[in-house]
Protein backbone atom coordinates (compact mmCIF):
# COMPACT_ATOMS: atom_id res chain seq x y z
CA UNK A 1 0.00 0.00 0.00
CA UNK A 2 1.20 3.29 -0.88
CA UNK A 3 2.11 5.78 1.99
CA UNK A 4 0.50 9.14 1.67
CA UNK A 5 2.84 12.00 1.55
CA UNK A 6 2.33 13.99 4.47
CA UNK A 7 2.82 18.06 3.96
CA UNK A 8 3.82 20.93 5.94
CA UNK A 9 1.10 23.13 4.97
CA UNK A 10 -2.52 23.11 3.39
CA UNK A 11 -2.69 25.72 0.39
CA UNK A 12 -4.63 28.49 0.86
CA UNK A 13 -8.13 29.46 -0.65
CA UNK A 14 -7.42 30.16 -4.12
CA UNK A 15 -4.04 27.56 -4.47
CA UNK A 16 -4.09 24.36 -5.45
CA UNK A 17 -0.93 21.96 -4.68
CA UNK A 18 1.00 20.21 -7.74
CA UNK A 19 2.09 17.02 -7.04
CA UNK A 20 3.74 16.86 -10.61
CA UNK A 21 6.51 19.79 -11.47
CA UNK A 22 5.36 22.50 -9.24
CA UNK A 23 6.30 26.60 -9.70
CA UNK A 24 9.59 26.70 -8.20
CA UNK A 25 11.59 29.88 -7.62
CA UNK A 26 15.18 27.52 -8.51
CA UNK A 27 16.13 29.31 -11.87
CA UNK A 28 15.70 32.73 -10.35
CA UNK A 29 17.89 31.30 -7.45
CA UNK A 30 20.56 29.81 -9.65
CA UNK A 31 21.05 32.53 -11.55
CA UNK A 32 21.94 34.92 -9.30
CA UNK A 33 23.55 32.72 -7.02
CA UNK A 34 26.21 30.73 -10.08
CA UNK A 35 26.79 34.59 -11.60
CA UNK A 36 27.74 36.25 -8.11
CA UNK A 37 30.08 33.14 -7.28
CA UNK A 38 31.55 33.52 -11.39
CA UNK A 39 32.15 37.56 -11.29
CA UNK A 40 33.88 36.64 -7.40
CA UNK A 41 36.05 33.75 -8.42
CA UNK A 42 37.27 36.33 -11.50
CA UNK A 43 38.18 38.85 -9.26
CA UNK A 44 40.17 36.13 -7.00
CA UNK A 45 41.81 34.81 -10.46
CA UNK A 46 42.75 38.74 -11.32
CA UNK A 47 43.91 39.67 -8.03
CA UNK A 48 46.25 36.10 -7.92
CA UNK A 49 47.49 36.89 -11.26
CA UNK A 50 48.47 40.34 -10.21
CA UNK A 51 50.14 39.64 -7.35
CA UNK A 52 51.85 36.93 -9.08
CA UNK A 53 52.75 37.92 -12.41
CA UNK A 54 52.45 41.46 -12.64
CA UNK A 55 53.74 43.25 -9.58
CA UNK A 56 55.40 39.74 -8.70
CA UNK A 57 55.60 40.73 -5.19
CA UNK A 58 54.00 37.13 -3.66
CA UNK A 59 50.77 36.16 -1.95
CA UNK A 60 50.46 37.74 1.40
CA UNK A 61 48.25 36.80 4.33
CA UNK A 62 45.35 39.22 2.73
CA UNK A 63 45.37 37.01 -0.36
CA UNK A 64 44.94 33.68 1.20
CA UNK A 65 42.13 35.36 3.36
CA UNK A 66 40.73 36.27 0.13
CA UNK A 67 41.51 32.72 -1.31
CA UNK A 68 39.75 31.20 1.67
CA UNK A 69 36.58 33.13 1.23
CA UNK A 70 36.52 32.27 -2.23
CA UNK A 71 36.25 28.95 -0.97
CA UNK A 72 33.58 29.03 1.17
CA UNK A 73 31.81 30.88 -1.34
CA UNK A 74 31.93 28.14 -3.67
CA UNK A 75 30.69 25.54 -0.91
CA UNK A 76 28.03 27.96 -0.31
CA UNK A 77 26.95 27.36 -4.12
CA UNK A 78 27.26 23.90 -3.79
CA UNK A 79 25.09 23.56 -0.36
CA UNK A 80 22.77 25.62 -3.04
CA UNK A 81 21.26 22.81 -5.05
CA UNK A 82 20.55 19.95 -2.33
CA UNK A 83 18.57 22.88 -0.07
CA UNK A 84 16.39 23.35 -3.04
CA UNK A 85 15.77 19.76 -3.12
CA UNK A 86 14.80 19.22 0.44
CA UNK A 87 12.54 22.41 -0.68
CA UNK A 88 13.87 25.57 -1.03
CA UNK A 89 11.94 27.66 -3.48
CA UNK A 90 8.93 25.16 -2.89
CA UNK A 91 5.73 26.66 -1.54
CA UNK A 92 4.82 25.37 1.78
CA UNK A 93 2.30 23.79 1.14
CA UNK A 94 4.20 21.34 -1.63
CA UNK A 95 6.61 20.55 0.57
CA UNK A 96 6.81 17.02 2.96
CA UNK A 97 7.08 17.10 6.26
CA UNK A 98 10.16 14.54 6.22
CA UNK A 99 12.10 16.75 3.96
CA UNK A 100 11.64 20.26 5.40
CA UNK A 101 11.80 18.95 9.54
CA UNK A 102 15.56 17.42 9.02
CA UNK A 103 17.03 17.99 5.31
CA UNK A 104 15.68 21.55 5.03
CA UNK A 105 16.96 22.85 8.60
CA UNK A 106 20.28 20.87 7.93
CA UNK A 107 20.85 22.69 4.98
CA UNK A 108 19.76 25.86 6.19
CA UNK A 109 22.21 25.56 9.04
CA UNK A 110 24.69 24.61 7.20
CA UNK A 111 24.30 27.35 4.70
CA UNK A 112 24.38 30.28 7.44
CA UNK A 113 27.67 29.13 9.28
CA UNK A 114 29.54 28.90 5.63
CA UNK A 115 28.04 32.27 4.72
CA UNK A 116 29.08 34.28 7.83
CA UNK A 117 32.61 32.38 7.88
CA UNK A 118 33.09 33.61 3.83
CA UNK A 119 32.07 37.13 5.32
CA UNK A 120 34.77 37.15 7.78
CA UNK A 121 37.69 35.60 5.81
CA UNK A 122 36.72 38.40 3.26
CA UNK A 123 36.51 41.26 6.13
CA UNK A 124 40.17 39.65 7.54
CA UNK A 125 41.66 40.27 3.88
CA UNK A 126 40.51 43.80 3.98
CA UNK A 127 41.83 44.52 7.20
CA UNK A 128 44.99 43.18 6.36
CA UNK A 129 45.34 45.15 3.86
CA UNK A 130 44.72 48.07 5.47
CA UNK A 131 47.96 47.23 7.40
CA UNK A 132 49.82 47.78 4.36
CA UNK A 133 48.47 51.90 3.71
CA UNK A 134 49.52 53.01 6.34
CA UNK A 135 53.00 52.62 9.57
CA UNK A 136 50.51 55.30 11.92
CA UNK A 137 50.22 53.71 15.24
CA UNK A 138 46.43 54.34 15.99
CA UNK A 139 45.68 52.79 12.59
CA UNK A 140 47.22 49.83 13.06
CA UNK A 141 46.09 49.58 16.35
CA UNK A 142 42.53 50.58 15.05
CA UNK A 143 43.48 47.74 12.12
CA UNK A 144 43.91 45.09 14.61
CA UNK A 145 41.45 45.55 16.96
CA UNK A 146 38.65 44.86 13.99
CA UNK A 147 40.72 41.69 13.44
CA UNK A 148 39.87 40.91 17.10
CA UNK A 149 36.07 41.95 16.75
CA UNK A 150 35.74 39.94 13.47
CA UNK A 151 37.17 36.78 14.68
CA UNK A 152 34.85 37.11 17.65
CA UNK A 153 31.85 37.63 15.57
CA UNK A 154 32.21 35.16 13.33
CA UNK A 155 32.71 32.24 16.45
CA UNK A 156 29.84 34.02 18.52
CA UNK A 157 27.47 33.75 15.13
CA UNK A 158 28.35 30.07 14.21
CA UNK A 159 28.18 29.05 18.22
CA UNK A 160 24.73 30.56 18.13
CA UNK A 161 23.46 29.18 15.35
CA UNK A 162 24.78 25.73 16.22
CA UNK A 163 23.99 25.58 19.67
CA UNK A 164 21.08 27.99 20.05
CA UNK A 165 18.55 24.99 21.20
CA UNK A 166 18.62 22.70 23.76
CA UNK A 167 18.65 19.97 23.52
CA UNK A 168 21.32 20.92 20.55
CA UNK A 169 19.97 18.40 18.18
CA UNK A 170 16.75 20.31 17.84
CA UNK A 171 18.20 23.20 16.24
CA UNK A 172 18.51 20.85 12.83
CA UNK A 173 15.59 18.39 13.51
CA UNK A 174 12.38 19.70 13.91
CA UNK A 175 10.67 16.44 15.34
CA UNK A 176 12.33 17.64 18.50
CA UNK A 177 11.61 21.09 18.41
CA UNK A 178 8.55 20.17 21.17
CA UNK A 179 10.58 19.20 23.83
CA UNK A 180 13.64 21.27 23.17
CA UNK A 181 14.16 24.82 24.35
CA UNK A 182 15.08 27.32 21.90
CA UNK A 183 16.39 30.83 21.18
CA UNK A 184 14.29 33.34 19.48
CA UNK A 185 15.26 33.21 15.90
CA UNK A 186 14.67 36.61 14.93
CA UNK A 187 15.89 38.12 17.99
CA UNK A 188 19.02 36.27 17.56
CA UNK A 189 19.93 36.61 13.64
CA UNK A 190 18.71 40.34 14.07
CA UNK A 191 20.99 40.61 16.58
CA UNK A 192 24.02 39.71 14.45
CA UNK A 193 23.29 41.41 11.54
CA UNK A 194 22.76 44.58 12.62
CA UNK A 195 26.20 43.85 14.55
CA UNK A 196 27.31 42.56 10.90
CA UNK A 197 26.30 46.12 9.45
CA UNK A 198 28.26 47.80 12.25
CA UNK A 199 31.41 46.01 11.74
CA UNK A 200 31.30 47.11 7.96
CA UNK A 201 30.82 50.61 7.99
CA UNK A 202 33.44 50.87 10.92
CA UNK A 203 35.66 48.54 8.10
CA UNK A 204 34.75 51.20 5.46
CA UNK A 205 35.32 54.30 6.93
CA UNK A 206 38.31 52.92 8.61
CA UNK A 207 41.17 54.08 5.91
CA UNK A 208 39.59 57.46 5.16
CA UNK A 209 41.72 59.31 6.84
CA UNK A 210 44.57 57.74 6.21
CA UNK A 211 43.31 59.04 2.01
CA UNK A 212 41.68 61.55 2.75
CA UNK A 213 44.95 63.82 2.23
CA UNK A 214 46.47 62.47 -0.98
CA UNK A 215 46.93 64.47 -3.85
CA UNK A 216 45.60 62.42 -6.89
CA UNK A 217 43.78 63.60 -10.21
CA UNK A 218 40.84 63.20 -11.52
CA UNK A 219 41.08 59.59 -12.81
CA UNK A 220 42.32 58.09 -9.77
CA UNK A 221 40.05 59.82 -7.32
CA UNK A 222 37.19 58.18 -9.52
CA UNK A 223 39.11 54.74 -9.33
CA UNK A 224 39.05 55.34 -5.60
CA UNK A 225 35.26 56.56 -5.07
CA UNK A 226 34.37 53.03 -7.29
CA UNK A 227 36.39 50.92 -4.70
CA UNK A 228 34.77 52.85 -2.11
CA UNK A 229 31.29 52.25 -4.25
CA UNK A 230 31.48 48.55 -4.29
CA UNK A 231 31.75 48.88 -0.15
CA UNK A 232 28.69 50.69 0.00
CA UNK A 233 27.33 48.62 -2.01
CA UNK A 234 28.30 45.78 0.37
CA UNK A 235 26.71 47.61 3.64
CA UNK A 236 23.32 48.34 1.45
CA UNK A 237 22.75 44.47 0.68
CA UNK A 238 23.28 44.10 4.32
CA UNK A 239 20.99 46.08 5.46
CA UNK A 240 18.66 45.10 2.88
CA UNK A 241 18.98 41.51 3.54
CA UNK A 242 18.36 42.69 7.42
CA UNK A 243 15.05 44.20 6.88
CA UNK A 244 14.19 41.43 5.58
CA UNK A 245 13.87 39.46 8.35
CA UNK A 246 11.07 40.06 10.21
CA UNK A 247 8.68 39.57 7.74
CA UNK A 248 10.26 36.10 6.87
CA UNK A 249 10.39 34.67 9.76
CA UNK A 250 6.88 35.23 10.57
CA UNK A 251 6.11 34.55 7.01
CA UNK A 252 3.42 31.32 6.14
CA UNK A 253 4.95 30.62 3.29
CA UNK A 254 8.56 30.22 4.82
CA UNK A 255 10.08 28.37 1.91
CA UNK A 256 8.88 30.50 -1.16
CA UNK A 257 9.88 34.17 0.72
CA UNK A 258 13.67 32.41 1.77
CA UNK A 259 14.76 32.43 -1.55
CA UNK A 260 15.02 36.39 -1.78
CA UNK A 261 17.10 36.18 1.88
CA UNK A 262 19.66 33.74 -0.23
CA UNK A 263 20.02 35.49 -3.07
CA UNK A 264 20.30 38.56 -0.97
CA UNK A 265 23.49 36.26 0.75
CA UNK A 266 24.84 35.16 -2.41
CA UNK A 267 25.49 38.57 -3.52
CA UNK A 268 26.99 39.90 -0.02
CA UNK A 269 29.10 37.66 -0.05
CA UNK A 270 30.39 37.92 -3.46
CA UNK A 271 30.15 41.46 -3.76
CA UNK A 272 32.39 41.30 -0.26
CA UNK A 273 35.06 39.35 -2.03
CA UNK A 274 34.87 41.97 -5.67
CA UNK A 275 34.94 44.86 -2.77
CA UNK A 276 38.23 43.01 -1.21
CA UNK A 277 40.30 42.11 -4.53
CA UNK A 278 39.35 45.80 -5.99
CA UNK A 279 42.18 48.07 -4.60
CA UNK A 280 44.72 44.91 -5.78
CA UNK A 281 43.81 44.90 -9.34
CA UNK A 282 45.17 49.13 -9.72
CA UNK A 283 48.66 47.03 -10.86
CA UNK A 284 46.20 45.29 -13.70
CA UNK A 285 44.38 47.92 -14.67
CA UNK A 286 47.54 50.11 -15.28
CA UNK A 287 49.00 47.10 -17.46
CA UNK A 288 46.69 45.98 -19.11
CA UNK A 289 43.77 48.93 -19.42
CA UNK A 290 46.15 52.09 -18.65
CA UNK A 291 43.00 54.53 -20.01
CA UNK A 292 40.91 53.09 -17.20
CA UNK A 293 43.27 55.16 -13.96
CA UNK A 294 45.15 57.74 -16.20
CA UNK A 295 48.48 57.13 -13.93
CA UNK A 296 51.31 55.02 -13.85
CA UNK A 297 51.67 52.44 -11.05
CA UNK A 298 54.45 52.35 -8.46
CA UNK A 299 55.57 50.29 -6.41
CA UNK A 300 58.02 50.99 -3.54
CA UNK A 301 59.67 47.60 -3.78
CA UNK A 302 61.17 48.69 -6.73
CA UNK A 303 63.37 51.31 -5.57
CA UNK A 304 61.43 54.10 -6.26
CA UNK A 305 60.44 55.18 -2.51
CA UNK A 306 62.78 58.46 -2.41
CA UNK A 307 60.62 61.31 -2.41
CA UNK A 308 62.02 64.97 -1.52
CA UNK A 309 62.32 69.03 -2.02
CA UNK A 310 64.57 71.01 -2.96
CA UNK A 311 66.45 73.30 -1.00
CA UNK A 312 67.09 76.59 -1.33
CA UNK A 313 70.89 75.69 -1.46
CA UNK A 314 70.16 73.80 -4.31
CA UNK A 315 70.60 70.23 -2.10
CA UNK A 316 68.02 67.18 -2.33
CA UNK A 317 66.14 67.04 0.80
CA UNK A 318 64.76 63.77 1.39
CA UNK A 319 61.53 63.26 3.50
CA UNK A 320 59.75 60.31 4.68
CA UNK A 321 63.01 57.93 5.72
CA UNK A 322 60.46 56.56 8.77
CA UNK A 323 57.92 55.82 6.23
CA UNK A 324 60.18 54.92 3.68
CA UNK A 325 61.75 51.94 6.09
CA UNK A 326 58.36 50.97 6.90
CA UNK A 327 57.24 50.66 3.57
CA UNK A 328 60.92 48.38 2.13
CA UNK A 329 59.30 45.80 4.83
CA UNK A 330 55.65 45.91 3.39
CA UNK A 331 56.16 45.06 -0.26
CA UNK A 332 52.82 45.20 -1.28
CA UNK A 333 52.43 48.90 0.02
CA UNK A 334 51.60 50.53 -3.56
CA UNK A 335 52.02 54.44 -4.10
CA UNK A 336 47.98 56.19 -3.73
CA UNK A 337 49.79 59.58 -5.22
CA UNK A 338 49.99 60.81 -9.15
CA UNK A 339 53.68 62.28 -10.09
CA UNK A 340 53.81 65.12 -12.11
CA UNK A 341 56.29 63.57 -14.86
CA UNK A 342 52.72 61.42 -15.52
CA UNK A 343 50.29 63.52 -16.16
CA UNK A 344 49.76 64.70 -19.77
CA UNK A 345 50.25 63.54 -23.52
CA UNK A 346 53.04 61.85 -25.25
CA UNK A 347 53.74 64.64 -27.13
CA UNK A 348 53.60 67.16 -24.06
CA UNK A 349 56.30 65.21 -22.24
CA UNK A 350 58.50 64.71 -25.15
CA UNK A 351 58.65 68.64 -25.24
CA UNK A 352 59.26 69.01 -21.54
CA UNK A 353 62.21 66.49 -21.86
CA UNK A 354 63.77 68.52 -25.02
CA UNK A 355 62.80 71.69 -22.36
CA UNK A 356 65.79 70.43 -19.95
CA UNK A 357 67.80 68.99 -22.41
CA UNK A 358 67.79 64.72 -21.96
CA UNK A 359 69.38 64.22 -25.14
CA UNK A 360 72.83 63.47 -23.91
CA UNK A 361 73.54 60.45 -21.50
CA UNK A 362 74.91 62.65 -18.54
CA UNK A 363 71.65 64.74 -18.31
CA UNK A 364 69.55 61.55 -18.72
CA UNK A 365 71.24 59.77 -15.95
CA UNK A 366 70.82 63.41 -14.05
CA UNK A 367 66.80 63.37 -15.22
CA UNK A 368 66.55 59.68 -13.48
CA UNK A 369 64.43 58.56 -16.27
CA UNK A 370 63.36 54.49 -15.30
CA UNK A 371 64.35 52.86 -18.76
CA UNK A 372 67.98 51.14 -19.36
CA UNK A 373 70.40 53.44 -20.89
CA UNK A 374 73.52 52.38 -22.92
CA UNK A 375 76.54 54.00 -21.80
CA UNK A 376 79.37 54.82 -24.60
CA UNK A 377 82.18 53.56 -22.17
CA UNK A 378 83.12 51.15 -24.63
CA UNK A 379 83.11 47.71 -22.92
CA UNK A 380 78.89 47.55 -23.91
CA UNK A 381 77.63 47.92 -20.43
CA UNK A 382 74.07 48.99 -19.52
CA UNK A 383 73.17 51.08 -16.68
CA UNK A 384 70.09 51.44 -15.56
CA UNK A 385 68.81 54.57 -15.04
CA UNK A 386 68.63 56.02 -11.17
CA UNK A 387 65.28 57.67 -9.97
CA UNK A 388 66.78 60.87 -8.77
CA UNK A 389 65.60 64.37 -8.63
CA UNK A 390 63.93 65.09 -11.68
CA UNK A 391 65.03 67.44 -14.19
CA UNK A 392 62.08 69.02 -13.97
CA UNK A 393 62.38 69.78 -10.34
CA UNK A 394 65.48 71.43 -10.82
CA UNK A 395 66.07 75.14 -10.80
CA UNK A 396 66.47 75.86 -14.60
CA UNK A 397 69.04 78.47 -14.21
CA UNK A 398 71.37 76.05 -12.44
CA UNK A 399 70.95 73.54 -15.00
CA UNK A 400 71.70 76.11 -17.59
CA UNK A 401 74.96 76.69 -15.75
CA UNK A 402 76.27 73.48 -16.11
CA UNK A 403 79.13 73.39 -18.61
CA UNK A 404 81.69 70.60 -17.57
CA UNK A 405 80.05 67.13 -16.82
CA UNK A 406 82.00 63.33 -16.76
CA UNK A 407 80.73 60.15 -16.17
CA UNK A 408 82.28 56.85 -15.23
CA UNK A 409 80.93 53.42 -14.70
CA UNK A 410 82.33 50.68 -13.15
CA UNK A 411 81.13 47.56 -10.84
CA UNK A 412 80.93 49.73 -7.86
CA UNK A 413 78.73 52.65 -9.22
CA UNK A 414 78.45 55.51 -11.25
CA UNK A 415 79.88 58.52 -10.26
CA UNK A 416 78.34 61.77 -11.65
CA UNK A 417 80.50 65.18 -11.36
CA UNK A 418 79.46 68.56 -12.51
CA UNK A 419 81.21 72.03 -12.37
CA UNK A 420 79.56 75.51 -12.34
CA UNK A 421 80.88 78.74 -13.87
CA UNK A 422 80.79 80.15 -10.46
CA UNK A 423 83.60 77.38 -9.03
CA UNK A 424 81.05 75.47 -7.17
CA UNK A 425 81.59 71.60 -7.63
CA UNK A 426 79.11 69.10 -7.78
CA UNK A 427 80.01 65.59 -7.12
CA UNK A 428 77.55 62.61 -6.42
CA UNK A 429 78.07 59.06 -6.07
CA UNK A 430 75.13 56.56 -6.38
CA UNK A 431 75.28 52.84 -6.74
CA UNK A 432 73.96 51.16 -9.16
CA UNK A 433 73.44 47.61 -10.66
CA UNK A 434 73.89 47.13 -14.23
CA UNK A 435 74.21 43.90 -16.53
CA UNK A 436 76.60 43.04 -20.03
CA UNK A 437 74.73 42.77 -23.04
Amino acid sequence: MTEVPIYVAEPPAGSVRHTINPPTLHHELIAVSVSTTVLAFIAVVLRIFTRVCVTRNGVYMNDYMIILAMIFSFVLLGCNFPHMQSGLGYHMWEVKVVDFSFDFQVWTLVGTIIYATSLAFTKLSILLFYLHLSPNKWFRICVWALVFVVVAYVTVYDLISIFGCKPIAATWDLTLAPQATCMDNLTKYMALSVLNIIIDVLTLVLPIPVIVGLQMATRQKISVIAVFATGIFVCAVAIQRTTLLKPLMVSTDYTWHAVEQFQWCFAEVNAAIVCACAPALKPFCTRYLPGLLGSKFHSYNRGDASYGKQGSGGAHISAGSHARQWSSKNKDFYEMRIRDEDEGSEEERESKKGEVGVCDDEARLWDGSAAVRKESSGDGVQVPGVRRMSAAAAPKKSMEAYFHSSVTGGRGGAQVERSAANGIQVTSETRVMYARC
